[in-house]
């Protein structure tokens, strides 16, 4: 059964509920870890940060192989945050793109923080560098028609109705203290602020617990 983790980018204390529901859906294995959403040089201080965020749950065996041939044997992957359009450059040139949509049909769980989440969905152009046009790009579409606004916040609303009135489909919006959990075919609120589900049409809020789709 699916099983996808998204948060919107925030501090540990802020994706504490997600980061927990990912842990406790680990299956055995290590963690693969990867924080290509982010330049090389800074790859050392994203694992000692992530290996600081795991061991806090209990989970010692972490991972990061860039160009993985399988993802048979880990008990997670964790996409982390950054540059969405080098994440999902880097997940589409090491071929990453097919096994997580071949793992997540198969139960492995994945996480998705802020660029991480963004990829997992439909369009990642939700997501503009500053200066740069915002055409449509095709992320991994694992969550049925839904795009990901990450680290959202009120000032963005009316750019996110804007968004999705242009592109004709729905955002999941989410602040950096609020989460997804997709189980099957069942999407769920978790964390300790709203998820906005955002339409040409407007806006509805989901509390921890609440089912979206």
């Amino acid at each position: 059964m699916t099983a996808i983790f998204l948060n919107g980018g925030g501090d540990s204390p802020e994706t504490a509920r997600i980061d927990r529901a990912f842990v406790a859906a680990l299956a055995d294995g290590p963690v693969l870890y990867w924080p290509h959403a982010r330049p090389t040089e800074t790859y050392a201080a994203c694992r000692a940060w992530f290996g600081e965020l795991m061991a806090g749950y209990g989970v010692t065996r972490i991972e990061m192989d860039a160009r993985p041939r399988s993802l048979a044997g880990y008990g997670g992957v964790y996409l982390g945050g950054g540059d969405t359009y080098r994440l999902l450059a880097a997940v589409r040139t090491s071929g990453l793109d097919h096994l997580l949509v071949d793992a997540v049909r198969g139960g492995l769980p994945v996480f998705g923080g802020s660029a991480g989440a963004i990829v997992l969905g439909a369009d990642i152009s939700t997501w503009v560098p500053a200066g740069e046009s915002g055409d449509a790009v095709r992320g991994l579409d694992l969550l049925g028609e839904y795009s990901v606004w990450a680290e959202y916040e009120a000032r963005n609303a009316e750019a996110a109705r804007d968004w999705c009135a242009k592109r004709g489909s729905p955002v999941i919006a989410l602040g950096c203290a609020a989460g997804v959990i997709v189980r099957g075919d069942a999407m769920y609120a978790c964390g300790t602020e709203p998820v906005l589900r955002i339409d040409a049409g407007g806006a509805v809020a989901f509390a921890d617990g609440e089912r979206i789709a």
